[in-house]
């Protein structure tokens, strides 16, 4: 099936501004029907991710709007490579995905990737601008690699992921094992120490959108470790290393000043200004001087407290609540916003939740999977009119899917985050993803709250 058989997909509100594909949401859409049709009809479905190792040379190289240019000549390039056999979307920044329908169409899938990948490494001249690109490419199959939407993207992104860290293999797919060896991966604190040494750590971040607006609220940063043997090792891996040998409060440290230079450098050479939420251990807040480092980093980069979130866990507020109000309310006299992650995965008191001056409250996504349902939705139901009679703006994460995010809709959730929308970015693609998605609102800041700091 292609997309024009599928009239959904011309709502303009779907397509990808820069180059006239289906954008993010209808993928992710796209992808659910066609295999549902596949699961019907007994057919085979592959889904190709597709990123470029030097598009941020070649944006800092000749500028943006011959980035841009590039952008469109691959997604030409992309439909008439794919022709009827598969359908193109653009996920956002140089990110593509090709959903093959009819395998039967295609002379081998890694065939099909590899010509794919060899016609764009060697066909793209942009104003007579001949552009050495190397592309990578991450696939997964139904329903030899997945059997459910969420799953097949997660594998295609698992598999992009080894491809991107791979010098002599640039097409991957999906294998079983390479989720077995992260869950078998267990690293050491001589390991963890060595990689915040050396510099190995890095952010990604995931948009959070407004309901039922859909415009760009901001970003939350999240940590990822590129292993020199492993490649990129998930946060899954080693988070509870670092929190059981204490190293989590070096770690946490770093992440709050990485993503506050991040901001300042995306205000100063970009004019965007984008608020970003990070994660706080409670080992952090045991530390008498983790309001003054925070105090101090947003200072010395001159962004306004604002443009911070901190999401505190259910365990650090009830731990030491006296020093947790303490700690919260010198954080917000600072403009920071301070978010409960994870509510109801903790032991939160009601009562005690009174007392905290918080701004937002995010719903986990195990309760976003089950909204569905009817008991499900009444506990989402519940969350979102507590979280509202709190005075805080509610937040769901892990968003999949559109019957999802009508539910969240219905019952006035503030805002979401998920795969539906975008998976987590590299700082230049969440650049580009914000000049294509954001609101005018998002990139405009008055002076004095600027110079407020």
């Amino acid at each position: 099936m292609s997309l024009r058989l599928l009239p959904i997909f011309e709502n303009p509100l779907w397509k990808d501004a820069l180059t006239g594909l289906p954008n993010r949401q209808a993928f992710h859409h796209l992808l659910e029907q066609l295999m549902q049709q596949a699961v019907t009809q007994c057919q085979s479905l592959a889904l190709l991710l597709i990123d470029f190792d030097n598009f941020k040379w070649i944006n800092e190289s000749h500028g943006y709007g011959f980035g841009d240019q590039l952008l469109r000549q691959v997604a030409r390039e992309l439909e008439r490579l794919a022709d009827s056999r598969a359908s193109v979307c653009r996920l956002g920044g140089d990110e593509f995905a090709l959903v093959v329908t009819d395998l039967s169409q295609v002379d081998g899938l890694l065939h099909f990737a590899a010509q794919l990948k060899s016609d764009l490494d060697s066909s793209l001249v942009v104003d007579g601008v001949w552009l050495d690109l190397k592309c990578k490419v991450g696939i997964a199959c139904y329903p030899g690699d997945a059997t459910t939407p969420e799953a097949m993207f997660n594998n295609a992104f698992a598999a992009l992921q080894v491809a991107q860290t791979s010098d002599n293999t640039p097409i991957v797919q999906y294998r079983p094992e390479m989720l077995a060896s992260c869950a078998e991966y267990r690293p050491d604190y001589n390991e963890l120490k060595l990689a915040l040494k050396n510099r190995e750590f890095f952010l990604v971040y995931q948009p959070k959108f407004d309901l039922p607006s859909m415009q760009l609220q901001g970003l939350e940063a999240l940590l990822r470790w590129r292993h020199p043997l492993r490649g990129v090792v998930s946060p899954l891996v080693f988070i509870s290393v670092a929190e059981q040998t204490g190293l989590i409060a070096a770690i946490g440290d770093w992440v709050v000043k990485a993503a506050i230079m991040q901001m300042e450098s995306w205000q100063r050479q970009e004019g965007v200004y984008v608020s970003v939420a990070v994660n706080v251990s409670p080992l952090q807040l045991k530390d008498d001087g983790f309001v003054a480092r925070i105090k101090a980093l947003l200072n010395l980069n001159g962004i306004a407290g604002e443009f911070l979130q901190l999401e505190l866990t259910e365990s650090s507020l009830i731990e030491d609540p006296r020093r947790a109000h303490t700690i919260i309310a010198e954080l917000r006299s600072a403009g920071v916003q301070i978010a409960l992650d994870d509510f109801g995965t903790g032991y939160s008191s009601l009562a005690a939740l009174q007392t905290y001056q918080l701004d937002y409250l995010k719903m986990d996504k195990s309760f976003v999977q089950k909204i569905q349902t009817r008991q499900g939705r009444s506990v989402s139901h519940a969350i979102i009119q507590l979280g509202h009679a709190l005075e805080m703006r509610v937040i769901a994460e892990g968003v999949e899917n559109a019957e999802q995010e009508a539910a969240l809709c219905a019952l006035t959730c503030d805002q979401v985050q998920g795969f539906l929308y975008s998976h987590p970015l590299s700082a230049d693609q969440c650049l580009a993803f914000m000049k294509q998605s954001g609101s005018p609102d998002l990139f405009a800041v008055e002076e004095a709250s600027v110079a407020s700091v």
